[in-house]
C-alpha cells in the first residue's frame, strides 16, 4: 500500500510539474488568434515510472523517474509526457486531440515571445524552422517524414497493433529520439553509435554510447513485478516494431512497375479492357499522375487498377506515385514557450513523400468484315474506304456483297464511296475490331431523308435553354412536325423526306425570354442528313420606378431623394446565370420631380432604400422590396413602381391622471381624453393637417397615463372625457402647444396632469320568499356586509381590507340600504332567518360597480331569497310472500296531491288531485323528487314483471320537520303478490287424435331451470318435482305454479297404449300485471299397442307341421274391437285378415287388441277340413310392449318367434269366457317378447274312400261349421250384453 502511495505521488508530481513548465505556452495564443486547450498526460502510468525507494535525484541506470526533478530537458532522462491539444488548427487528430513530439531540448526563444513558432509567411512550417534546417541533417529530416507518415496519430492505435494511446504514443516518440539522436539512420541503428556531447552533459550512464537505449528503456519492462519480470516487452514494442516494418517498406513499389499490359476488346461494353494486380501490395497507397488521352481511362481497386480504352493505342505510358496522404497543410512544427521565455520545437502533423513509376498498355486486332445490302440486290463492285488507327485503305465488294480484312483491335470508319446516283449514299460507319475477334458492320442504300436538330441558347451567355417550343413547316407552310429543347437546350426531329423550303418557327419561349419570330429555313439534300439550327432568345429585363411622396398627403416630394437599389437575393437569368450576389447594388436612382427609374435590370427580387431623403423630410429608413417577374413571351420590358413616403416631424402629448384625495397615480383605471386642434395645424409642405376645432386623437390612460398618437406641431386643447373607473369626471379642459425640436428630431413630447375623486355607493338588500319572490315583511332578516377582497381604488389606496366588516344590516318590511362605501366587492351573509324559513347560509357577492361619471353615489340591490322547506316520499316494493325487495323487476307508481299543497306565503303550488310525479323502482327502491310538505296519495301503475298490480291508493303525509332541516322523508312499503298459472295436459289416441277417455296417464311435472321470482327467491330449483298428475277423461290440470318452464314426463301410459316419456316443455310467462291467473295447455298423444295372430297348422296324429300344403284360415272379429280413445276400430263379425300358411305357419297383419276367431276355411290337401271355430284374445301386455298377446277358449298358448328380444309369462286372463267344448291345445308355449300369438290347429287325414251310404256330404260338414261359428258369436254377443 505504502509503494502504490508513493508511485501515486511521484506520478501527481510529475503531472503538476509539467503542468506548471508545459502548460502555460501550450495555452497560449496562436499569432493569429485562435487558441488551443492543452492537456498532458503520463504515457507511463501503467508500465513505468520511479521504482519504490528511488528518489527523485536518481538520474541512471534507465531510471524513468528523472522527469520528478526540476529538470525537464529532452536529454535528461527523456521523459515521455503525451502533449495533446483540443481543437487544434493542426491535424491529423485522434479522437479530436492533436498530438506533438518533442525533437530537440527547450532553449530560450526571448521573453517577448509567448506563442506558437511562427515563420515569416505567417505559417507554423517545420522546414522553415532554423532547427530543422541547421541542426538535423536530410537524412533525419526524411526519417522523421517518414515517422510522421507511420507513426501515431496519421495510424491508429489498432493499426499498429495495440489498444491503448499511450503504447502508440510512447512507441512513435521513442524512434523519433532515435532518428535526433543519431542513433537511426536510413539503414536502421547505426551500429558503430556514440553518444553527443549534449547526451553526454546529461549525465546519463545507461544512454551513453547505447544505440537501444530508447528501445531498451521504453519498449521492455525494467523491473520484474506488477506481473512482469525485467526485459519483457511492453506492448509498445509491437507499435515500434509495426512503425518500423512500414518504414522499411516506403520505397517499394508496385510489382508491376515498368511491365507493359495488353488491352483486349470486350465486346459487352464495345471497349478494350485490361488489370494488373500488385503482389507487393503497395497499389492501394498511390495514385495516377499522368494526364491520359482521350478514350484511354485507368482506375484503382485495392490492389488491382484497370485500364480501359474507347479506342485503339499504340503503346502509351501511364504514370503513377505512390502515396502518403498529406494530412497537415498547416504546419507539423510547434514550439512551445514559458513565461521564461524558454520552448522547445515539437513535431506535429504528417509529412509527404511520394514515390513515381509507370507501366504501359497496349491494344490488340481482330477481323473485320463488310456486307453490301441494297434494295435491287446489287452488291458486286462496290468500293469502299476503311480509315482509322492509321490505316487508309479501299476496298471492293464480290459476288456476294462482301469484303473481309485483318486490321489492329480499334475503332475504324467506313465508307462508301462509289454508291450508284438513285440511291441515297449510305453515310459512313464505325467499325469496332476486336483482339482476335471479327466486327461486321452492314451498309444498306435507302431513300433520302434527314433530320433537323435545334440547339437553343440564351444571347448573352450562350447557355442551353429548355422548354422552347418549335413548329416544323414545309415549303406548302403546312405544320409537319414539333420541336422542345431539353435541358441541354437541343432537340431534333423525327425523318423528314428530301425537300427544300422547311423552316422552324418558334411558337412558345423559354420561360423568362421573349418569343423569337424569326423563321430558320433549312433543307433536307443527303440521306441521314442532319441540318442543325443554332438559335438564341434575350432574356427579359425589367425597370423600376420609385416615386417619392409625402407620408401623409401622398403629394409627390419635389426635392431630389437618393437611392439605392440592391438584390435582394441572388439575381440571375432564366438559364442559371448569377448576375448580381444577393445585397449587391443594381443601380443607384435620384428622384427628380418626385419620380425616378432605373437602368434596365434583370428579372429578380430587389430592394429599394432612401439614402438621402428630400429637405425638410426624415429620412425613411425602411427596405421596400420590389420583384421584377417574367411578363410573358411578347413583353420586351416589365416594369414596377414602388413608392416611399416621408413625414413631416411630429410630437406627442402625455396626459397624467392623479387621485384627487391623495394625489396618487390613477393606475388601476383608465381616463379617457380627447385633444382638439385649437388652430389650423398646418405642416411645411402648407397642408392643412387639421383645421381648428377637429378632433386629432383620442387616449386613454394606463397605469395613470397616456400619450397622444404622434401629431403635427401646433396647439392643442385637451379635454377628459371618460373619468377613470371609480372617479367622478374632470370637466375643466387644458391647452398644449407641440413646439418644433429640430431637424434631427422625429418626435417631440409635451405633458398635463388631470385629478377626479373617487365615486361611491350604497347596497340595497332585499328578503323574499324563494318560492313566490314575495317580501317577507313579517319579520326582520339580520346580515353582515363585509369587503370580499380589499376595496382598492384606482390610485393603490386599500379603502377596506379583505374579510373587514364594513356594516350590520337588520331589514325592515324586508329591505335594508347600507351606507356610503367605496366602489368594489362585498359579501353580504344572512346571521338570522325571518322566523318559519329556513336559513340561507350563502355568502353573496354583491359588487358596486362603476357608474356613469358624472355620478357620484351609485346603488346596487340583491335579493335573498328563503326556501320553503320540501319532502321526499321513498316507496319499498316487495313480494307479498316473501317479503323481499323485488329486485330483478320495476314498478312504477303515480304521486297526486290528496289536498291543496300550500305553502306559508299562500302559493297553491299543487291542486287537490294534481299528478306531481312519477317514479318507478330500481331494484325495489325509489324516491320521489322533493314535494312541498303536505298529504300525497301514491298509487301504483305498472306492477313488477312477473306480480299482479296492487291499484290500493296508499296516503303519505309529509309534515314540518323544524327550520334547520332542509328536507323531510316518508316511506311507503307496498307488496305485490307473484302471478300464478296452471298447465292441462290433455291425452289422446296418436292415430285419431281423439281424448284417451277410458284409461289414465300418469305425468311428473317438474322445474326445467331453477324457477326464480323477481325478489330473488328460488322457488323450485332445477329438477326439482312439483307434482304428479293423473288424467281423468283424458284430462288433468296441475295446481298453482310459479311462472317459468317446466317439463312433463309420462310416467304411466293408458292401459293399452304405449308409454310416451319424452320430456316435454311448458313455460308459463308473465301474462300482464291485470291477469291473476295464467293457464297453459298441451297435448301428450300414445300410440295404441298392437298385436298379431299365428297360426301352426299340424298333423293331428303326428303333431306334425303340414308342410306340404297350405291351409287358409279367416279371422273375424269376436265382438266391436274398441280402444280406449273409443273408437270401434272393427265391427263384430267384420273379417279383418286372411291368412294362408306356409310350410305350415301363417301369421296375421298388426291388429288391435280384443277378441277375435279363427276359422279354418281350405284344409290341406289330404286332410279334414277343421270347421271348429277359435277364439283368440289380444290382451294388454304393459305400456313397453308393441304387441299383445292373445288367450283362446282353452289354456293361453304362446310360442317363440325367431329372433325374439325377450321372454315373458302371462297368466291367463280369468275375464275372458271360455269354451268348454273346445278342443284343446296341446304342446302350448309362452308367447314371445314381440307379443305374437300362437294358435296351433290340427287336421286329421282323409281316410279311405267310404262304402256307399258313409261318406258325410262336404257341403253338409262347411254348412255345420258355418253354423257353429254364427251360434258362438250370438253366445258372444249375448254374454257380452250381460
Amino acid at each position: 500500500m505504502k509503494r502504490t502511495l508513493k508511485i501515486l505521488t511521484s506520478l501527481c508530481m510529475a503531472v503538476l510539474l509539467l503542468c506548471g513548465m508545459v502548460l502555460p505556452s501550450l495555452a497560449a495564443s496562436y499569432q493569429n488568434g485562435s487558441t488551443g486547450k492543452v492537456t498532458v498526460s503520463g504515457v507511463w502510468a501503467f508500465h513505468g515510472g520511479r521504482q519504490p525507494g528511488e528518489t527523485s535525484s536518481t538520474s541512471n541506470g534507465g531510471n524513468r523517474g528523472n522527469h520528478y526533478n526540476n529538470r525537464l530537458y529532452w536529454y535528461e532522462g527523456y521523459s515521455i509526457d503525451i502533449l495533446q491539444m483540443d481543437g487544434s488548427q493542426y491535424t491529423p487528430q485522434y479522437n479530436g486531440k492533436t498530438y506533438f513530439y518533442c525533437i530537440h531540448k527547450w532553449i530560450n526563444y526571448g521573453s517577448s515571445n509567448r506563442k506558437f513558432y511562427v515563420d515569416p509567411t505567417g505559417k507554423g512550417d517545420l522546414t522553415k524552422s532554423l532547427y530543422w534546417k541547421n541542426k538535423l541533417n536530410q537524412t533525419q529530416r526524411d526519417l522523421l517524414m517518414l515517422v510522421s507518415m507511420y507513426g501515431f496519430p496519421a495510424k491508429t492505435p489498432q493499426q499498429l497493433g495495440v489498444s491503448t494511446v499511450d503504447d502508440a504514443y510512447a512507441a512513435t516518440q521513442a524512434i523519433i529520439w532515435e532518428i535526433v539522436t543519431g542513433r537511426r539512420n536510413q539503414n536502421g541503428l547505426v551500429s558503430n553509435y556514440r553518444s553527443s556531447t549534449e547526451e553526454l552533459n546529461g549525465g546519463i550512464a545507461a544512454a551513453k554510447n547505447n544505440v537501444n537505449y530508447f528501445r531498451d528503456k521504453y519498449m521492455l519492462y525494467p523491473y520484474t513485478g506488477n506481473g512482469h519480470t525485467v526485459g519483457e516487452a511492453t506492448p509498445a514494442l509491437t507499435a515500434y516494431n509495426k512503425i518500423l516494418a512500414d518504414i522499411a517498406k516506403h520505397d517499394t513499389l508496385a510489382s508491376f512497375a515498368n511491365s507493359t499490359l495488353t488491352l483486349k476488346w470486350d465486346a459487352a461494353s464495345k471497349t478494350y479492357k485490361g488489370s494488373l494486380t500488385d503482389k507487393n501490395g503497395m497499389l492501394v497507397n498511390s495514385s495516377i499522375t499522368s494526364a491520359l488521352p482521350a478514350g484511354l481511362t485507368a482506375s484503382i481497386s485495392g490492389n488491382t487498377i484497370t485500364v480501359t480504352a474507347t479506342k485503339a493505342f499504340g503503346t502509351t505510358k501511364i504514370n503513377m506515385k505512390k502515396n502518403l496522404p498529406t494530412l497537415h497543410q498547416v504546419s507539423p512544427l510547434a514550439v512551445l514557450e514559458v513565461t521564461s521565455g524558454t520552448g522547445q520545437e515539437m513535431l506535429c502533423g504528417v509529412m509527404d513523400d511520394p514515390r513515381p513509376y509507370s507501366f504501359s498498355v497496349r491494344t490488340a486486332q481482330g477481323t473485320a468484315k463488310i456486307v453490301k445490302e441494297s434494295e435491287d440486290r446489287v452488291v458486286s463492285g462496290l468500293q469502299f474506304r476503311v480509315t482509322g488507327n492509321g490505316i487508309d485503305k479501299t476496298y471492293t465488294t464480290d459476288d456476294e456483297g462482301k469484303i473481309s480484312d485483318t486490321l489492329p483491335s480499334g475503332t475504324y470508319t467506313v465508307t462508301e464511296i462509289n454508291t450508284p446516283g438513285r440511291y441515297n449514299t449510305p453515310a459512313s460507319q464505325a467499325i469496332t475490331v476486336p483482339d482476335g475477334g471479327t466486327a461486321t458492320v452492314t451498309f444498306k442504300n435507302t431513300i433520302k431523308k434527314g433530320y433537323v436538330e435545334l440547339y437553343k441558347a440564351d444571347t448573352t451567355t450562350g447557355k442551353a435553354l429548355a422548354g422552347a417550343v418549335y413548329g416544323i413547316y414545309n415549303s406548302a407552310n403546312v405544320r409537319v412536325g414539333e420541336l422542345k429543347t431539353n435541358a441541354d437546350g437541343y432537340a431534333q426531329s423525327g425523318l423528314l423526306p428530301y425537300g427544300d423550303g422547311y423552316y422552324l418557327l418558334e411558337e412558345q419561349a423559354p420561360e423568362g425570354y421573349v418569343l423569337d419570330t424569326t423563321k430558320q429555313y433549312f433543307n433536307i439534300r443527303t440521306n441521314n442528313q442532319t441540318v442543325t439550327i443554332r438559335t438564341a432568345n434575350t432574356s427579359q429585363m425589367g425597370q423600376i420606378a420609385v416615386r417619392k411622396d409625402d407620408g401623409d398627403t401622398g403629394k409627390p416630394v419635389a426635392a431630389p431623394a437618393t437611392f439605392e437599389i440592391r438584390a435582394a437575393a441572388d439575381i440571375k437569368t432564366p438559364d442559371g446565370t448569377l448576375k448580381l450576389a444577393a445585397g449587391q447594388l443594381a443601380d443607384t436612382v435620384t428622384t427628380q420631380g418626385g419620380i425616378g427609374t432605373t437602368k434596365q435590370l434583370y428579372l429578380g427580387e430587389y430592394g429599394v432604400t432612401e439614402k438621402t431623403a428630400p429637405s425638410g423630410y426624415v429620412q425613411d429608413g425602411k427596405r421596400y422590396p420590389v420583384t421584377l417577374a417574367y411578363g410573358g413571351q411578347t413583353v420586351q420590358i416589365v416594369t414596377e413602381s414602388v413608392t416611399v413616403p416621408n413625414r413631416p416631424q411630429m410630437g406627442t402629448i402625455t396626459v397624467h391622471k392623479t387621485d384627487s384625495d391623495t394625489g396618487k397615480p390613477v393606475t388601476e383605471a383608465a381616463a379617457v381624453f380627447t385633444i382638439h386642434a385649437k388652430t389650423n395645424i398646418v405642416t411645411g409642405d402648407g397642408t392643412v393637417r387639421y383645421k381648428a376645432g377637429e378632433l386629432v386623437d383620442t387616449i386613454t390612460t394606463a397605469n395613470g397615463s397616456a400619450t397622444s398618437k404622434a401629431l403635427y406641431l401646433g396647439a392643442y386643447i385637451v379635454t377628459e372625457e371618460t373619468a377613470p373607473e371609480g372617479y367622478v369626471l374632470n370637466p375643466v379642459p387644458q391647452e398644449v402647444t407641440l413646439r418644433y425640436g429640430g431637424q434631427t428630431v422625429e418626435l417631440v413630447t409635451e405633458s398635463v396632469t388631470f385629478a377626479n375623486d373617487p365615486q361611491k355607493g350604497t347596497i340595497r338588500v332585499q328578503k323574499n320568499d324563494a318560492e313566490s319572490g314575495l317580501p317577507i315583511t313579517a319579520y326582520p332578516a339580520i346580515f353582515e356586509l363585509r369587503a370580499k377582497t380589499d376595496i382598492v381604488t384606482a390610485d393603490g389606496t386599500i379603502r377596506y381590507k379583505a374579510g373587514e366588516l364594513s356594516e350590520t344590516l337588520s331589514t325592515e318590511k324586508g329591505v335594508v340600504t347600507s351606507k356610503p362605501l367605496y366602489l368594489g366587492t362585498y359579501t353580504v351573509t344572512e346571521k338570522t332567518a325571518p322566523n318559519g324559513y329556513v336559513q340561507d347560509t350563502t355568502v353573496y357577492d354583491v359588487t358596486l360597480f362603476y357608474g356613469k361619471q358624472t355620478v357620484e353615489l351609485v346603488t346596487e340591490g340583491i335579493s335573498i331569497d328563503n326556501a320553503p322547506q320540501m319532502g321526499s316520499i321513498t316507496i319499498e316494493k316487495r313480494d307479498k310472500e316473501t317479503g323481499k325487495l323485488i329486485i330483478l323487476s320495476d314498478a312504477t307508481f303515480q304521486i297526486h296531491a290528496k289536498t291543496d299543497i300550500v305553502t306559508g306565503d299562500g302559493v297553491v303550488h299543487y291542486k287537490a288531485g294534481e299528478l306531481v310525479d312519477t317514479v318507478t323502482t330500481v331494484q325495489g327502491l325509489i324516491a320521489s323528487k322533493h314535494l312541498y310538505l303536505g298529504t300525497y296519495t301514491v298509487t301504483e301503475i305498472t306492477a313488477p314483471d312477473g306480480y299482479i298490480l296492487d291499484s290500493t291508493p296508499h296516503d303519505v303525509a309529509l309534515a314540518y320537520g323544524g327550520q334547520s332541516v332542509e328536507l323531510v322523508t316518508e316511506s311507503l312499503s307496498l307488496d305485490n303478490a307473484p302471478q300464478m298459472g296452471t298447465i292441462t295436459i290433455t291425452k289422446t289416441d296418436k292415430e285419431t287424435g281423439k281424448p284417451i277417455v277410458g284409461a289414465d296417464a300418469v305425468f311428473e311435472l317438474r322445474a326445467k331451470d331453477d324457477i326464480i321470482t323477481a325478489d330473488g327467491t328460488v322457488r323450485y330449483t332445477k329438477g326439482q318435482l312439483i307434482e304428479t298428475l293423473t288424467t281423468k277423461n283424458g284430462v288433468v290440470t296441475s295446481g298453482l305454479l310459479y311462472l317459468g318452464s317446466y317439463t312433463i314426463t309420462e310416467i304411466t301410459a293408458p292401459e293399452g297404449y304405449l308409454l310416451d316419456d319424452t320430456p316435454h316443455i311448458v313455460t308459463l310467462t308473465y301474462g300482464g300485471q291485470d291477469a291473476e291467473l295464467i293457464t297453459e295447455g298441451i297435448t301428450i298423444e300414445n300410440a295404441p299397442q298392437m298385436g298379431r295372430i299365428v297360426i301352426t297348422k299340424v298333423d293331428a296324429e303326428t303333431g306334425k307341421p303340414i308342410i306340404l300344403s297350405p291351409a287358409t284360415f279367416e279371422i273375424y272379429a269376436a265382438a266391436d274391437i274398441v280402444t280406449p280413445d273409443g273408437t270401434i276400430r272393427y265391427t263384430k263379425g267384420q273379417l279383418v285378415d286372411t291368412l294362408v300358411t306356409e310350410n305350415g305357419v301363417a301369421t296375421s297383419k298388426l291388429l288391435y287388441l280384443g277378441e277375435y276367431v279363427v276359422i279354418e276355411t281350405i284344409a290341406p290337401e289330404g286332410y279334414i277340413l277343421d270347421t271348429e271355430p277359435y277364439t283368440a284374445a289380444l290382451l294388454y301386455d304393459g305400456q313397453v310392449a308393441s304387441l299383445m298377446r292373445y288367450m283362446s277358449g282353452g289354456p293361453v298358448v304362446d310360442q317363440p318367434d325367431i329372433g325374439t328380444d325377450s321372454d315373458t309369462n302371462t297368466e291367463s286372463d280369468p275375464t275372458l269366457p271360455t269354451n268348454p267344448d273346445a278342443p284343446q291345445q296341446p304342446d302350448a308355449t309362452v308367447p314371445d317378447s314381440k307379443n305374437n300369438a300362437s294358435l296351433t290347429i290340427p287336421n286329421n287325414r282323409i281316410p279311405a274312400s267310404p262304402k256307399t251310404g258313409d261318406s258325410f256330404p262336404v257341403a253338409a260338414l262347411a254348412a255345420l261349421g258355418m253354423a257353429s261359428v254364427l251360434g258362438l258369436l250370438t253366445v258372444r254377443r249375448h254374454s257380452k250384453k250381460k
